[in-house]
């Protein structure tokens, strides 16, 4: 999984802020339907795109694993 947002900072630290809505419209996006699964995913589609996500390393991309619920540790009293 890629973090767009992490992208976003590396590459445009300048900007207001980072939130998708704001990178949307910088990189004239379009920002119709705000908070709908579908026009969020097309948007940050098009950010990745914005941000030549496609051509970088994989050195350079923020990634983090998925979660797994089976592989989480019991709650553990200290003390």
């Amino acid at each position: 999984m890629v973090d767009t947002l992490a992208l976003a900072r590396r590459q445009v630290p300048e900007a207001r802020n980072h939130q998708l809505e704001t990178m949307a419209k910088l990189f004239r996006l379009d920002t119709g339907n705000a908070h709908r699964a579908l026009a969020d995913s097309l948007r940050v589609k098009g950010l990745w795109l914005a941000l030549s996500g496609p051509n970088l390393p994989a050195t350079d991309l923020v990634s983090y694993p998925i979660f797994d619920p089976r592989r989480v540790r019991p709650f553990r009293r200290l003390g």
